[in-house]
């Protein structure tokens, strides 16, 4: 018995003009239609985990596989959406348990450094409107700059390690423009880290 090693190809072959109905006319942007069947996707996909998964979404609060993840969400929305950028951060804060970190990861996506960094951004882009509850971002990055102290027993990858971490804190200084809240020395320092060359 023989096999072929390799599958049949069930679809058509390429063709320029398939892409037609996905780009506008110049075909330098997605049509209208087909950005109206993206907003359509992640509508439904959004009202799933807010409604079928709500539970478990707060079992996790990292930003991996938890509810941070969609402070997330809200928080990049905020950012495109000047409209609702103020709704759009106070329904990130529904969805960030600060409570809950326990300091042991500094990874962005499965630690502590994930939330907040996020947070920080929240309560720099609320200013004086922020909660009460909620820290102001100068402390909460300096929340996030004592992670540090878990850097030489971290790896250096992106999930669980410093890599994780140094895209916190680039996270940070990105939407906390102009306050060097992360200083270049403490960044370069991980870095430095992760190539080994401190």
């Amino acid at each position: 018995m023989t096999t072929k090693g390799s599958f049949e190809n069930n679809f058509d072959d390429y063709s320029p003009t398939d892409l037609t109905p996905l780009l506008n006319e110049n075909r330098d942007a997605i049509s209208e239609k087909f950005q109206a069947k993206l907003q359509n996707y992640k509508t439904a996909k959004l009202a799933f985990l807010l409604t079928k998964l709500e539970k478990e979404l707060f079992c996790d609060g990292t930003v991996y596989t938890g509810s941070t993840g969609l402070a997330l969400y809200y928080l990049m929305s905020a950012l495109g959406n000047h409209d609702s950028q103020q709704e759009n951060l106070q329904k990130a804060l529904d969805y960030l348990d600060l409570d809950k970190l326990k300091g042991r990861r500094i990874s962005f996506l499965c630690g502590d450094a994930g939330p907040l960094a996020i947070a920080t951004v929240i309560s720099h882009k609320l200013g004086t409107r922020r909660p009460n509850y909620l820290p102001d971002y100068r402390e909460l990055s300096v929340r996030l700059l004592n992670l540090g102290s878990l850097l030489n027993d971290s790896p250096d990858e992106l999930l669980y390690g410093k890599a994780g971490y140094l895209y916190s804190l680039l996270f940070v200084n990105k939407y906390v423009h102009g306050r060097n809240v992360i200083s270049n020395d403490h960044i370069e320092k991980v870095a430095s880290l992760i190539l080994k060359v401190w």
